[in-house]
């Protein structure tokens, strides 16, 4: 049997994810000598991010929705650190529980776990980029050994859309929308070429060794 860290945080938000990073830092900081040798970031950076995402989420409840598209991106940027630092510590603890309690993280045993079916992709962020007719999208991170994709279209799409266990995407015949299917696995997609001023619906879909997710609740944005 062998001991990861688990990725129970990415169900985490506000306060209580920013107190599993702050658990982080202070697990790796107070560890014995040489435990913990090149982390991916910082104790000032450890810090920094945990005070942005506990501001961000003050803000969001304070404010409402007008104040969500901020703390969503330091929620996945929280996630994202906490994602590097857990692949560090497995490379560190080689199956050793104490070491990964030690960087408070949950120690799973993943020698009998098979794969799940992921859940539907969550937290879209879409952004005009600094060009014109460009722009970005990215979704929650689920870890490892996940892939994404992203479908995007000038209208609305059917729920009839298709997607099979590779991540390759079915459109029914008869379509008059125009789309762009991004597959290049990474979560964060940029998309070039697009038309100024019209609106764009995008689409996330995530991918593992047990099949794929329904698609992602849409996101649309103007192109600029």
């Amino acid at each position: 049997m062998e001991a990861k860290c688990g990725l129970d945080y990415h169900e985490d938000k506000g306060d209580v994810l920013a107190m599993r990073i702050e658990g982080t830092r202070v697990g790796i900081a107070d560890a014995p000598p040489l435990m913990f040798v090149g982390q991916p970031y910082t104790d000032t950076e450890y810090n920094n991010q945990g005070v942005a995402l506990t501001a961000t989420y003050s803000a969001f409840t304070r404010g409402g929705e007008a104040q969500k598209p901020a703390y969503e991106i330091q929620r996945d940027a929280s996630i994202l650190m906490l994602d590097k630092t857990a692949t560090y510590v497995d490379g560190v603890a080689k199956g050793n529980v104490i070491i990964i309690i030690q960087a408070a993280f949950k120690p799973v045993n993943v020698g009998r776990v098979a794969a799940v079916k992921p859940s539907q992709a969550q937290h879209i962020v879409v952004a005009r980029d600094v060009a014109d007719g460009e722009m970005t999208a990215e979704c929650e991170s689920y870890g490892l050994d996940f892939k994404y994709g992203c479908i995007i279209s000038d209208m609305p799409l059917s729920s009839d859309i298709f997607i099979n266990a590779a991540g390759q995407v079915k459109i029914p015949g008869g379509t008059l929308a125009t789309l762009i299917i991004d597959l290049n696995q990474e979560r964060k997609k940029q998309f070039m070429g697009l038309t100024s001023g019209v609106v764009y619906y995008f689409y996330f879909y995530v991918v593992n060794a047990a099949g794929v997710s329904t698609l992602s609740v849409v996101k649309s944005l103007r192109c600029g």
